[in-house]
């Protein structure tokens, strides 16, 4: 599979030649049972970094049958783009919110998709390094 090669090559050199921050295969099994259990269909994913997450979720949503996974990377801040998603991008809800970006964020953009009306019932949000490097006021 194309997408499990790329992230074992990205797992390897992010261990064995330069120290990449990445969901590694521990917290990526975490992703991967939510994946399986809850099935979303739309996810948003606040920071990416290298992209090794989005090519993990991409690559697990081929896995559970999903008949079309689309990826839309938008380059702006968070706190632009989660007013406007409905607008901009028709997302309707969403069913996972995955947050590795900018820890100070993650409280404030909380309260934003909490006031979007984006999350619903079984919405899930999964926040990465909430203990280290640590968001203190998002827990």
């Amino acid at each position: 599979n194309f997408d499990t090669n790329i992230l074992d090559t990205f797992d390897q050199w992010c261990c064995s030649v330069e120290l990449i921050s990445n969901i590694g295969p521990k917290k990526g099994k975490i992703l991967d049972r939510l994946l399986q259990e809850h099935c979303p269909i739309t996810v948003l994913e606040l920071g990416t970094h290298c992209g090794h997450s989005t090519v993990f979720c991409s690559a697990r949503q081929h896995l559970l049958s999903v008949c079309c996974v689309q990826v839309e990377l938008i380059v702006r801040a968070s706190d632009e783009v989660i007013p406007r998603l409905r607008e901009d991008f028709s997302v309707e809800r969403l069913d996972l919110v995955f947050m590795d970006h900018w820890k100070r964020c993650y409280l404030p953009d909380l309260q934003l998709l909490e006031g979007s009306g984006l999350l619903g019932e079984g919405s899930i949000i999964l926040a990465d390094n909430v203990i280290f490097p640590g968001a203190p006021n998002f827990l």
